[in-house]
C-alpha cells in the first residue's frame, strides 16, 4: 500500500499542498477495505480540511441510484423496458414519442432532447427553473426527436429525470423517499440523499470551486435536476455503495439487472448499461461512471474480473479526472490477477475508423492538422495524446475523458469536433469550404415553436450573423456546405431548407447532445 499512497500523492500533490480545495479518495476489493485518502479543504473560506463527514454533490454519479429504484421496480413485476413511455405520459405527441420505450430511458439511446439543450437555446435557463412543471409541456413541444430511438447512444439528462418521474408515478413516492426506503437505509448510507432544493443548508457540505488564473472561486448553484443528478453523499457511504457492488450480497439480482448488456437496433453493444458505463481499459472490463458540474467531479469504477475498484469525490473540476483514474486503473489492474466473472464479456464492436485518417483544416485561420489511425485509436500528429474509439465516430483522450472527438459525415463532408474543458474546435475533411456570393436569402426571423424562441439573422461584410437569445447573438456563421452553417464558437449547426421554388423556408438546429430543433421562417421579416 505503500506504493499506493506514493501514487496518489505524486497525481494530487498539487491539491493538498496549502488551502486549496481536494478529494476523498476509497480503493476497495471484495475482501478487505484497502484504504481512504483525504486531501484539501471542505471551505476555503474558513479553512475546514475535507474528512470522512464532508459531503460532496455528485452530479450523473446520481444516476447509478435511479436505475437501481428502476431496478426494484422492475424486480417486483411493476414495469418492464419495454413498456412505452407515452403509457405514462400520454400528453406526448404520439407520432414522436411512440417508438420509445423505458428501456431506451435507462441506456440512453432514446433520441429525446437534452433538457439543458432546449432551456439554453430558448433563452429561459436558471437554476431555479422549475424543472418538474415544465418538462413534460417542454417535450410535448417537440416535434422531432434528435435520432430514431435504439439507434446509437447519447448521453443525455432528460431520460434520467423521466425515469425519476415514472418511479414516482408507480410508487405514489418521491425519489427522495423511495431511494431512502430501498437503498439508503438498507445499506445504512445515513449520509446520502437525493435533494433538488438547491436552496437547502445542508451540513458538512464542502463549497465547490474552480480555477481561472490560479485563482480559487466559488461556483454557482447546483443543477435542480433530480433523477439525472441530485445525491449528495460522503466517502464512506460511497465506498459502502462500492462494495455492495463487488461482493454483490445485497440484492445480488438488482445489481444483475444493472450490468445487462444491451443491444442497439443494429446488433451492436450499448456503451451504457443502467447506470453504467462499459468500456475496455488496456483490454481489461470495466464498469464505471462520473459526474461533473461547475465546482464538484465524482467517479466510481469497477473491474469485475480483478474485484476491486475506486470511488472518489472532488470539491473542485480544475483537473485531468481521467489521469487519476487511469493511473489507479493501470495500478489496480496490474496489482489483481483476474478472477472468473460473467460480467463484461461482449466486446464492444466498432466500424473501422481508417476512413477518418487524413488531413483537416480549422475553420477559423485555416491551419491544418493530420489523423491517424492505429488499433481503433485517433492521432493528431505533434500530439503525444492517443484518443481511443468509444462509438463508431467519438475517440475519447486515454489520459483525459472531458477531451475527445466527435466525427459527423453530412453530405459526403466529414466535421471533425475536438471537444476539451475549454473551448469545441472544429475542422473540416474539406479545403473546398462554399464561397456564397449572396447571404440575403438566409436573412430574416426564424420561429421555433418548439423552443418558442425566435432566431433573427442579418447580412454585414459577407457574413451571417445571429441575433437569438443572450448567449448566442453576435455569433458569426461559417457556411460549410450548401445551406449548412457552422458556429465554431458556440458549437451548434444550422441547415436550412428549402421549398420547391428554392426559398429558404425554415432551419434545422443541431447542438451537441441534440438535434432537429425546427424553425419556421416568419414571412416578412427580412432584414
Amino acid at each position: 500500500m505503500d506504493i499506493l499512497k506514493k501514487l496518489i500523492n505524486e497525481l494530487l500533490k498539487e491539491w493538498h499542498e496549502g488551502n486549496s480545495p481536494g478529494f476523498a479518495i476509497s480503493i476497495i476489493s471484495e475482501k478487505s477495505y484497502f484504504d481512504t485518502y483525504y486531501y484539501g479543504c471542505a471551505s476555503l473560506e474558513h479553512t475546514i480540511p475535507i474528512d470522512k463527514d464532508t459531503i460532496f454533490y455528485l452530479c450523473s454519479l446520481s444516476k447509478q441510484f435511479t436505475a437501481a429504484c428502476l431496478a426494484f421496480l422492475i424486480e417486483d413485476n411493476k414495469i418492464s423496458l419495454s413498456e412505452p413511455l407515452r403509457k405514462f405520459f400520454p400528453e406526448l405527441p404520439a407520432g414522436v414519442y411512440d417508438p420509445i420505450n423505458i428501456g431506451h430511458l435507462v441506456h440512453m439511446t432514446s433520441g429525446i432532447h437534452e433538457w439543458y439543450d432546449m432551456m439554453e437555446h430558448s433563452g429561459s435557463y436558471t437554476m431555479e427553473y422549475p424543472w418538474r412543471k415544465s418538462i413534460i409541456p417542454l417535450l410535448a413541444r417537440q416535434r422531432h426527436l434528435s435520432f430514431t430511438p435504439g439507434d446509437r447512444f447519447s448521453y443525455c439528462n432528460t431520460n434520467y429525470s423521466l425515469v425519476a418521474l415514472i418511479i414516482e408515478l408507480i410508487t405514489s413516492k418521491s425519489l427522495v423517499e423511495f431511494a431512502r426506503q430501498m437503498i439508503f437505509e438498507p445499506l445504512k448510507m445515513n449520509s446520502t440523499f437525493f435533494c433538488e432544493d438547491n436552496n437547502r443548508v445542508i451540513p458538512h457540505l464542502a463549497a465547490g470551486y474552480y480555477r481561472v488564473s490560479d485563482i480559487n472561486k466559488t461556483a454557482d448553484k447546483l443543477p435542480p435536476l433530480i433523477g439525472a443528478g441530485g445525491v449528495y453523499s460522503n466517502l464512506p457511504d460511497m465506498t459502502t455503495w462500492l462494495q455492495a457492488i463487488l461482493n454483490q450480497k445485497w440484492q445480488p439480482r438488482i445489481f444483475k439487472i444493472l450490468f445487462e448488456p444491451n443491444l442497439l437496433n443494429n446488433g451492436k453493444l450499448n456503451p451504457y448499461l443502467m447506470g453504467f458505463k462499459n468500456r475496455y481499459y488496456h483490454d481489461h472490463f470495466i464498469l464505471d461512471h462520473g459526474g461533473a458540474v461547475p465546482g464538484f467531479f465524482s467517479h466510481i469504477s469497477y473491474l469485475p474480473h480483478q474485484n476491486c475498484g475506486f470511488v472518489w469525490l472532488a470539491n473542485h473540476n480544475n483537473f485531468k479526472p481521467d489521469q487519476f483514474t487511469n493511473a489507479l486503473l493501470s495500478y489496480l489492474e496490474t496489482e489483481y490477477k483476474p478472477v472468473d466473472n460473467s460480467i463484461g464479456n461482449s466486446i464492444p464492436q466498432f466500424s473501422d475508423p481508417a476512413k477518418y485518417s487524413g488531413n483537416y483544416i480549422y475553420l477559423d485561420d485555416e491551419k491544418s492538422l493530420t489523423l491517424t489511425v492505429e488499433n481503433n485509436s485517433l492521432l493528431i500528429e505533434g500530439n503525444p495524446d492517443k484518443f481511443l474509439q468509444q462509438q463508431d465516430n467519438v475517440f475519447v483522450n486515454v489520459n483525459d475523458n472531458s477531451n475527445f472527438i466527435i466525427i459527423e459525415e453530412y453530405h459526403q463532408l466529414v466535421i471533425l469536433c475536438i471537444i476539451s474543458e475549454n473551448e469545441d474546435i472544429f475542422l473540416l475533411k474539406t479545403l473546398n469550404l462554399p464561397r456564397l456570393k449572396h447571404y440575403k436569402p438566409f436573412c430574416g426571423s426564424y420561429y421555433s415553436p418548439e423552443l418558442d424562441v425566435t432566431y433573427s439573422f442579418t447580412n454585414c461584410k459577407d457574413k451571417l450573423y445571429i441575433d437569438a437569445v443572450k448567449k448566442f447573438s453576435g455569433t458569426d456563421l461559417i457556411p460549410i456546405a450548401p445551406d449548412i452553417f457552422l458556429s465554431p464558437s458556440k458549437g451548434f449547426k444550422l441547415r436550412f431548407q428549402r421549398n420547391k421554388k428554392q426559398k429558404i423556408i425554415s432551419f434545422f438546429l443541431d447542438s451537441f447532445r441534440s438535434q432537429n430543433f425546427i424553425f419556421h421562417k416568419i414571412p416578412g421579416k427580412n432584414f
